[in-house]
């Protein structure tokens, strides 16, 4: 799952741990317009409709932005929307713009729509992590080794094989093979839960604990463990917008 809603299963049920990271990348989270729009800056939502999907990493992620920017989110109508619905809204001119993670930004793009900005170099990664019953990880460690450890042999095959794994998505989604690559290059694919990943998921939880999701923020030496991770494996710097 994603890290908000990671972060507030933890919070909220001891029953759950975080055993791993398998994905993460900090430019996967992108603001799209419309084939004629425009806008050319962040600046420039001011008074625009926005489509984004609250109580989510991205929602807190264009928090951030909006902040850098020293922009009140009250300057922009943000709408509640379901990512699936963000690209016809787009294309019928409902909304100026959206933000999303991949692929969704990408299908937009297929139809001609373009990137305003990602919700990059904000200091998060926007890791999609692994949770396992507490229960699990104690009685039966070695299924979750096994299971880590076939997701670790699948990155290292997406590694190997980009071009055919580009083909195995766009057959899923929808999308091009061409703009499947091209969202695939958003994401580092490594089985990991290291300093850096706990940081960016301190970092996240400060959204929902202002929003009152969450009542504190979760100690990560309870609520994480990596003790079933097999051997890390590299991880790509993260292309750039």
């Amino acid at each position: 799952m994603g890290d908000t809603t990671a972060i507030i299963t933890v919070s909220r049920d001891d029953r759950f741990v975080i055993v791993a990271s398998h994905g993460q990348g900090e430019h996967r989270h992108r603001l799209v317009v419309g084939r004629a729009s425009t806008l050319t800056s962040v600046e420039d939502l001011r008074g625009k409709t926005v489509g984004v999907k609250k109580g989510t990493s991205t929602y807190g992620g264009l928090l951030l932005l909006l902040a850098s920017k020293q922009i009140d989110p009250v300057d922009i109508r943000l709408v509640d929307m379901r990512p699936s619905e963000m690209p016809d809204a787009l294309t019928a001119g409902s909304i100026d713009a959206f933000v999303a993670s991949e692929p969704t930004p990408s299908l937009a793009e297929q139809r001609g729509a373009r990137q305003l900005a990602t919700l990059g170099g904000l200091g998060n990664t926007y890791p999609i992590l692994v949770l396992a019953r507490r229960d699990l990880l104690r009685d039966r460690p070695e299924q979750v080794v096994r299971f880590l450890g076939a997701l670790q042999r699948a990155e290292e095959a997406i590694r190997t094989d980009p071009r055919g794994t580009a083909e195995t998505l766009a057959h899923i989604t929808g999308l091009t093979p061409e703009v499947a690559r091209n969202a695939m290059t958003r994401h580092r694919y490594a089985l990991s839960l290291d300093a850096g990943i706990i940081d960016s998921l301190r970092q996240t939880a400060a959204f929902p604990q202002a929003q009152g999701t969450i009542t504190s923020v979760p100690d990560f030496n309870h609520a994480a463990d990596a003790r079933c991770l097999p051997s890390p494996t590299p991880l790509k710097t993260d292309p750039q917008p």
